[in-house]
């Protein structure tokens, strides 16, 4: 019984030491010319730990001592950075757009859009006539048609 109790407290006294401390870890991330990105999703590998940047750019995140803070984006470049006593508890990330894509994407109101998914219509708007140079409906129909606008009133 002695023996039992002996490896009882032997093993809760060396819990701790395998035990690995937990850290809170605070950041704003920014592009551009310092401006706030909202949207990102802020993971931690080792924690398996994921939030995303609120509005101004700021994230809390609880991850381990010796992490790894993961930023991904559709339209940045990845970033990777490793937690350990240098970094403190904040970070400030700046984040660069990716260089030569092959498939560009198209912001829109909630997400992205790649070449692909888009429709003829959105594809084939830019090679278009320019109707800002019109002043009139009427002016459009005349050059598009070659109609004069006695044509018009007597059909």
């Amino acid at each position: 019984m002695k023996k039992y109790i002996l490896m009882f407290l032997l093993l809760v006294g060396l819990y701790p030491t395998y035990a690995q401390q937990t850290r809170i870890i605070n950041g704003k991330v920014r592009a551009f010319n310092d401006l706030p990105v909202s949207g990102l999703k802020v993971t931690a590998t080792k924690a398996h730990s994921a939030v995303t940047t609120d509005s101004s750019g700021y994230f809390s995140i609880a991850c381990l001592s010796s992490d790894c803070i993961n930023i991904k984006s559709d339209c940045f470049k990845t970033v990777n950075i490793k937690i350990n006593q240098k970094n403190g508890d904040s970070l400030d990330v700046k984040l660069f757009a990716k260089a030569n894509e092959k498939s560009v994407d198209m912001a829109i109101g909630y997400g992205y859009l790649k070449e692909e998914d888009r429709t003829p219509a959105v594809k084939s708007l830019r090679k278009g006539p320019d109707y800002s140079s019109y002043s009139s409906v009427y002016d459009i129909i005349k050059s598009n048609f070659q109609v004069s606008m006695f044509d018009l009133m007597v059909v």
